[in-house]
C-alpha cells in the first residue's frame, strides 16, 4: 500500500544561484551546422539525380536552388527561388525556356493532355465492357427463364 504524502513534513525546496558551465564548450560545428551541410549535400545529390530524369530539369533546379539556399543559411528563399543562381534557372525552366531537353511548363502540359487523353480512352474502355457486361447479363437471364420454363412444362407432363 502507498502511504500518503503528509502535509506536516519538514522538507523544503530550496533554490540555488546558477552556476556556470562546468563541461568546456564544444569546439566543433553547432548540430543546426551540421543538420544544414547534411541537408545541402543530400539535395545536392538528388538534384544531380534528377538531371538524368526525363524532363528532370525542373526538379533538379530546384534541388540546387534549395541547397544553395540552405548553404547560404535562408532555407526559406532556397524554396521560393529567390536570392540564389538557381532562382533563375528555376523561373527559366518554368517558363520553358530552359536548356533542357523538352523544357518547362510545355512538356508538363504535354504529360497532362496525355493523362487526361489516356483517362478519357480508360473510360471509354470502361463504359465499353460495362455495356458488354449487360448484354451478356440480359442473354442469360433469357436464356436461364428459357431453361426454367421448358422444364417446368416437362415436368407438368410426367
Amino acid at each position: 500500500m502507498i502511504d500518503p504524502i503528509s502535509r506536516n513534513s519538514a522538507e523544503t525546496v530550496t533554490v540555488n544561484e546558477a552556476v556556470g558551465r562546468q563541461t568546456p564548450d564544444p569546439s566543433g560545428p553547432s548540430f543546426s551546422e551540421i543538420v544544414k551541410k547534411g541537408s545541402a549535400m543530400i539535395l545536392k545529390a538528388a538534384g544531380g539525380a534528377a538531371s538524368f530524369l526525363p524532363d528532370g530539369g525542373l526538379l533538379a533546379a530546384t534541388m540546387r536552388g534549395a541547397a544553395e539556399g540552405l548553404e547560404a543559411g535562408n532555407p526559406a528563399a532556397s524554396w521560393e527561388g529567390t536570392g540564389t543562381a538557381a532562382g533563375a534557372e528555376l523561373a527559366g525552366a518554368a517558363a520553358g525556356t530552359q536548356g533542357s531537353p523538352g523544357g518547362g511548363l510545355t512538356d508538363l502540359e504535354r504529360l497532362q493532355q496525355e493523362g487526361f487523353d489516356m483517362n478519357v480512352e480508360l473510360l471509354r474502355i470502361q463504359e465499353s465492357l460495362s455495356k458488354e457486361n449487360r448484354t451478356f447479363s440480359t442473354i442469360s437471364n433469357v436464356l436461364k427463364a428459357r431453361h426454367e420454363t421448358t422444364k417446368t412444362a416437362i415436368n407438368n407432363i410426367r
